[in-house]
């Protein structure tokens, strides 16, 4: 007998609200590119487990987060990002370890639980062909510099922030790039990775940036280069000491210095 396919997803409340809270600064904010200013929800498997995936880009970066889910919902569902705040203002309010369930409905995606039900308003344009970027071959030799957005990549250091938090000393991304042109991979923790696209510099590269460090640290600095410096010229005095040495007794012996063996007849 077939089974029916699920129809259904069902999350932890907390879970939800840390996925959809994650994700969402990641989405566009252009009204004239509506595909991009939402989130993308759909289920898929990982390491045999069903995952509740939130996808979303502004096309110079992309975040994608997963959670462990119950059920699977049928395909993917775009979320305008309006709806995902008007989501996240009702999830606030929940148990964050209460179960909540969403359901495909006619009007849109529906969220029940927690004695709380909302329908969110779904779109029907295509979210952009996102997964193929993943697939990118690492680098097999050094790509150089690469240069970035700084609030851009705060985005990324704000989940890894957030994910790590309770961990110390985890509050960590890993970054690889495989081209000066192409996307950058970030990987934070296992439910978070990303896209970031590098910014395009002048050809002469990276501006210079200059090095400073603080007085006390210069004078701490010029105590060692003094002290360095006095130390090679003790070196040399001592090994001019030892050559002159060798060279007495080398006259003495009645021998050339730095040579042994008997005197020519």
């Amino acid at each position: 007998m077939t089974e029916t396919p699920t129809t259904t997803c069902t999350v932890t409340t907390g879970g939800l609200r840390t996925l959809l809270a994650t994700v969402a600064r990641f989405a566009g904010t252009d009204d004239t590119l509506p595909m991009i200013k939402s989130v993308m929800l759909h289920t898929a498997m990982h390491r045999q487990v069903p995952q509740l995936v939130a996808t979303a880009t502004d096309r110079f970066v992309l975040g994608q987060m997963h959670i462990e889910a119950t059920g699977a919902l049928p395909g993917d569902k775009l979320v305008p990002l309006d709806e995902v705040k008007r989501a996240l203002a009702m999830l606030k309010l929940a148990d964050p370890l209460s179960l909540i369930e969403l359901s495909v409905v006619d009007d849109g995606l529906r969220l029940a639980g927690n004695r709380m039900t909302i329908t969110l308003e779904l779109r029907d344009d295509s979210f952009p062909k996102v997964g193929k970027l993943f697939d990118t071959p690492k680098p097999t030799e050094p790509v150089g510099e690469v240069a970035f957005n700084g609030p851009f990549l705060a985005k990324f250091s704000a989940v890894a922030k957030e994910i790590s938090e309770g961990m110390p000393g985890r509050h960590s991304m890993r970054v690889e790039h495989s081209s000066k042109t192409r996307p950058a991979f970030i990987t934070i923790g296992d439910c978070f990775r990303g896209l970031i696209m590098p910014m395009r510099m002048p050809d002469e590269g990276m501006p210079e940036v200059p090095f400073f460090i603080s007085a006390t640290e210069q004078a701490l600095l010029d105590d060692a280069t003094a002290e360095r410096a006095e130390a090679e010229q003790k070196a040399k005095r001592s090994a001019a000491a030892k050559k002159a040495a060798a060279t007495r007794r080398a006259n003495a012996a009645g021998k050339p210095a730095g040579r042994s063996g008997k005197a020519a007849a």
